[in-house]
């Protein structure tokens, strides 16, 4: 089950080690709806102070959506990018 990153609390995340996965979501300069995503896997990150959990919380400040996966210690990091891309149906509307 996903969470927030910032309903987290340091206590829960003490002494995990979490693989991370960036999703970066190619959004239609038109509609502004996903065309393609993109998935890939970083390093991996440990919790062992309350100084790499606020570290986390900050960091996630940077992003779109930060979620925890606390079953599978791992964080998803979601990010929206608008690389020039268009559903062929918003191209088509006058």
């Amino acid at each position: 089950m996903r969470v927030n990153v910032r309903d987290t609390t340091f206590p829960q995340m003490k002494g995990r080690t979490l693989e991370t996965v960036r999703i970066v979501d190619n959004l239609c300069e038109f509609c502004r709806q996903p065309v393609s995503s993109e998935q890939v896997r970083g390093k991996a990150v440990t919790i062992s102070t309350y100084d790499d959990h606020h570290n986390m919380l900050a960091r996630a400040a940077a992003h779109d959506r930060v979620e925890v996966d606390l079953e599978e210690n791992t964080v998803y990091v979601y990010d929206h990018a608008y690389p020039c891309v268009f559903h062929q149906e918003c191209l088509k509307k006058p």
